[in-house]
């Protein structure tokens, strides 16, 4: 049974993360772990001793109450559901909780962004895409949930792309997906080698996949966000895969922060982050 860990804040935002993960969850015989953490931050300063226990008690109580109903709510659907309340810092619980868990993905919502890009910058889930072992589904506030019926899955040919597409594979079999293989180019290699890369690591994915309905397109431009961003509207695609290694797609299209890109970047749609 594969399990997908949902943390929250109990945000709209975070409610429309668990839609995503209710459905994946019922498609791969999955169990939805639900995780709140608190910190002492939220704790006012110049509290004694006494008052800030009793403050922080009076949070922890509220938030198992809340995480409670959100467990009810789940197991409602039909699936299995535990719930946690820790104290720690976000990424720090979330990651020692995966690994806890054995965790198969980690579904968060953009909490409190105004887009893709937002998210990204010193956010909780930037952070954690930064340093988790576990692929990390990261769901824009305005992501309205359809289904998973055009994937887009980047790739820059390395030999670990192989077992983030045959996670891809299995995690959405059930949808049934249009997967489009995608290379954005940045013009260090001519045309022809890059097709033959491509070429090369698209039938290698077809001979291990039959059943998928594969499509590849190789692009150019030095803008790799422009590109991506164009891509995907054009062809109605519905999540965007990305692997953090080094200077790739996903740190050349969510590397340092700049006004424009800031602004470019408000996609509705999720995000799957594999790090290596």
């Amino acid at each position: 049974m594969k399990t997908i860990i949902v943390p929250t804040d109990f945000s709209i935002n975070a409610h429309n993360a668990l839609n995503y993960a209710i459905d994946i969850a019922k498609n791969n015989e999955g169990k939805i772990v639900l995780l709140h953490s608190i910190h002492y931050d939220v704790i006012g300063f110049n509290l004694t001793d006494e008052l800030e226990s009793t403050q922080f008690m009076q949070i922890q109580k509220a938030a198992e109450e809340k995480i409670a109903g959100l467990e009810k709510e789940v197991k409602a659907t039909g699936l299995a559901c535990t719930s946690l309340v820790e104290v720690g810092i976000l990424k720090d619980v979330i990651n020692e909780i995966a690994e806890r868990k054995r965790a198969n993905l980690i579904v968060m919502g953009t909490s409190g962004a105004k887009g893709v890009k937002e998210f990204f910058i010193g956010s909780n889930t930037g952070d954690l895409i930064g340093t988790s072992r576990t692929p990390v589904l990261a769901v824009p506030e305005d992501a309205k949930f359809e289904g998973f019926h055009k994937i887009v899955f980047t790739t820059n040919y390395e030999r670990k792309t192989n077992l983030d597409f045959k996670h891809v594979v299995g995690m959405f079999e059930h949808a049934q997906p249009e997967v489009h293989i995608l290379h954005i180019a940045n013009g260090e290699l001519n045309y022809t080698e890059e097709e033959k890369l491509l070429n090369h690591f698209v039938e290698e994915q077809k001979e291990k996949f039959p059943e998928v309905n594969i499509k590849s397109k190789l692009l150019y431009g030095e803008e790799t966000e422009f590109v991506l961003r164009d891509y995907v509207k054009k062809e109605g695609i519905e999540l965007v895969t990305l692997t953090t290694k080094h200077r790739n797609l996903f740190e050349r299209i969510f590397g340092k922060p700049s006004v424009t890109k800031k602004m470019v970047y408000h996609s509705s749609k999720p995000i799957l982050a594999f790090n290596h």
